[in-house]
């Protein structure tokens, strides 16, 4: 298992959405993104709490992953609550129609990611972090 302060985005999501999780995750590995996925870093016998908190303060980026089974997951406002308070780059991506009433309070004044495409998300994203990254430290936004 990699470090997780080499890498450069965390990805937050509904176990649900995880096959669409998992390949915005490899095309943002594939754009040169290093991607903080779950079911990839954490191994068995791993405290998931642990690995998870540890990725969160380390990552500067968090590509948040909005769906309806996102919004009623109980650790979307844990990791959530954790970006902002750590003063992350939040990434909100929007991967089906939800109506901006219904997002947490803490994405809604945010500009939007509406894509259905993981793969078309992942380049987009990866741009995003690129710019970033070639303008020193990434902060939050």
């Amino acid at each position: 298992m990699a470090d997780s302060r080499n890498f450069d985005v965390f990805i937050s999501y509904a176990h649900k959405d995880r096959t669409w999780a998992s390949k915005f995750a490899h095309e943002l590995e594939a754009h040169g993104v290093h991607a903080w996925f779950d079911e990839a870093e954490i191994a068995i016998g791993d405290r998931w709490s642990e690995k998870l908190e540890e990725a969160l303060r380390q990552t500067p980026v968090i590509a948040v992953l909005v769906s309806q089974d996102y919004l009623s997951s109980p650790s979307s406002v844990f990791e959530l609550g954790a970006a902002v308070a750590g003063n992350k780059k939040i990434i909100p991506i929007v991967t089906q129609e939800i109506e901006r009433p219904l997002l947490p309070s803490l994405l809604r004044d945010r500009r939007l990611l509406q894509e259905t495409s993981p793969q078309a998300a992942g380049k987009l994203v990866a741009e995003v972090v690129g710019n970033l990254a070639s303008h020193g430290p990434i902060t939050a936004g």
